[in-house]
């Protein structure tokens, strides 16, 4: 999950959005952005897990975290990928079809070097349309 929110985010904040030294120190970080996981986003990610043992933080606003003039698709686009409830992320297919990505499906797209974007890539067959539902 992490991965390609973290990517994208540094794109728009030009560091990591969640820094950390250690799995605990990156856990803070998390929850200092997304707030305190319920009881529920940790049944979720892990059944096993049986302590609830977290401080009580808000959670900040995607708008605040990112710079001033983010482009809004983008922020709604991290904010859909990055919860702590795994059933409640997008499958990639599904991510592959959000607005965030409208650029690229656009004709003559080419890439930073200067590569033709392949009008095809988005273009997605019955099966996979199937799993993006």
């Amino acid at each position: 999950m992490w991965s390609v929110g973290c990517v994208i985010a540094e794109l728009m904040l030009t560091m990591p959005i969640f820094p950390g030294e250690s799995g605990v120190d990156q856990i803070v970080e998390i929850i200092k952005i997304l707030g305190t996981p319920t009881k529920d986003d940790i049944q979720a990610m892990n059944p096993n897990y049986t302590e609830y043992r977290f401080p009580s933080i808000t959670p900040i606003a995607w708008e605040k975290v990112f710079k001033p003039n983010t482009n809004i698709a983008s922020i709604k686009f991290i904010s859909r990928l990055l919860v702590y409830d795994p059933t409640k992320r997008p499958n990639p297919l599904f991510a592959l079809k959000d607005p965030y990505f409208d650029d690229l499906r656009e004709e003559g797209m080419t890439l930073p070097d200067g590569t033709k974007l392949d009008p095809e890539i988005f273009k997605f067959t019955d099966l996979e349309e199937k799993f993006c539902n």
